[in-house]
């Protein structure tokens, strides 16, 4: 009997131990290929040559890791274990909340949450000093000046947070920027998070498996600048919910801070929305006389003949991407360029009727953590 033991427990060892080689053979694993955003290494072909030869162990190695059997199915039961098993993020870069909300846990997201290194004078002015800058850009083309900034999902959803991330200080930088400001100078910044706050109550406004708010979130902020601006700039065409429709959607796992799909959160229903009567064309990537860098983001778009109304000129960041669909039905023309690249030659070029600055609150760090982590403020 336990001579029967062993040679049963000798053929498991060696089915499991054979099991890839057979599925790369074979491919009889079901799993689909997982979303890794990134092409999969392609075979190399044979060496033809001495330059291939050399050339051959290390293409041939990154193909095996890409194409190996049974791969599929390996990497989605380490990601389930750890993720669901372990309640630890598969990333460095990624942290776990409660009921499965993923959080950004990158110096910039977590500092400006717990606040553990709050703006200096120094710092407070340094900020206020670029914005009267940009205001002065933008007071020479008659348009509005906006400074905006949009929450941290951390900021909204702090019920989600795990326990570790608690706050040190009451007072965030954002809401010691926001003072500042406004007690020192007539800078509009419109403060985005009441409105979500409220908005929240009855619909998800970020994403849960993302960092970004959602197409209900970046609505609710369309909304809340456009009520900022009010009269003030004539022919603006506001959308109402009557204009949109939101829909549930199937998540779109390229977009999510993993690196690769887990199956949990690429399942993931979200709101998508559709304009009834779109009106919007896009017309380029470059202004007429205008030389930018190639690393400047910029997109055109026009509404109906792109001449009767008034303009927006938007720098940001990631988070302008799904506010863009509103913004372009609203406004005759829309240019929005990618930070960090805010500059009086754009105001000029394009000559704007309304300048928005938006950027994502993590960005709002001390000069003591920029010296420390340089390239976090333009990320």
């Amino acid at each position: 009997m336990q001579h029967a033991k062993h040679w049963i427990l000798i053929a498991g060892f060696m089915v499991l131990l054979w099991l890839p080689t057979a599925d790369y053979f074979l491919h009889f694993d079901p799993t689909p290929r997982l979303e890794e955003k990134r092409e999969p290494a392609v075979w190399p072909g044979w060496p033809q040559n001495r330059e291939d030869i050399e050339a051959f162990p290390a293409a041939y190695d990154a193909y095996f890791k890409d194409h190996f059997g049974l791969r599929e199915r390996l990497v989605l039961t380490y990601l389930n274990t750890k993720t669901w098993v372990f309640r630890s993020s598969p990333i460095d870069w990624g942290t776990i909340g409660k009921d499965g909300w993923l959080f950004l846990s990158g110096v910039s997201n977590v500092d400006t949450y717990r606040v553990h290194s709050p703006l200096t004078e120094a710092d407070l002015e340094h900020r206020l000093a670029d914005y009267q800058s940009q205001r002065a850009a933008c007071l020479k083309q008659s348009a509005l000046h906006l400074v905006v900034w949009g929450p941290n999902k951390s900021t909204i959803y702090p019920e989600y947070l795990p326990g570790w991330m608690t706050r040190l200080h009451d007072r965030t930088n954002l809401d010691a920027l926001q003072e500042y400001v406004t007690q020192r100078s007539d800078i509009e910044m419109v403060d985005l998070r009441p409105a979500l706050l409220r908005g929240k109550q009855d619909t998800r406004v970020y994403y849960r498996a993302e960092s970004h708010w959602n197409t209900l979130g970046a609505y609710i902020a369309y909304r809340t600048i456009l009520e900022h601006i009010g009269d003030r700039v004539p022919g603006i065409q506001v959308l109402t919910k009557d204009d949109v429709t939101f829909e549930l959607r199937p998540r779109n796992q390229a977009d999510t801070i993993l690196p690769f799909a887990i199956p949990a959160y690429q399942a993931e229903w979200v709101e998508g929305a559709t304009i009834k009567n779109p009106r919007s064309r896009f017309l380029g990537r470059e202004i007429e006389g205008l030389d930018l860098k190639r690393d400047v983001d910029l997109l055109e778009y026009v509404s109906g003949d792109g001449l009767t109304g008034p303009t927006l000129l938007m720098f940001h960041d990631s988070f302008g991407y799904p506010m863009m669909p509103f913004l372009v039905e609203t406004f005759a023309r829309c240019v929005f360029v990618r930070r960090p690249s805010f500059n009086e030659r754009i105001i000029e070029a394009v000559k704007p009727d309304v300048v928005i600055d938006l950027q994502v609150e993590r960005k709002l760090l001390s000069g003591e953590n920029l010296e420390r982590y340089p390239g976090l403020g333009s990320w």
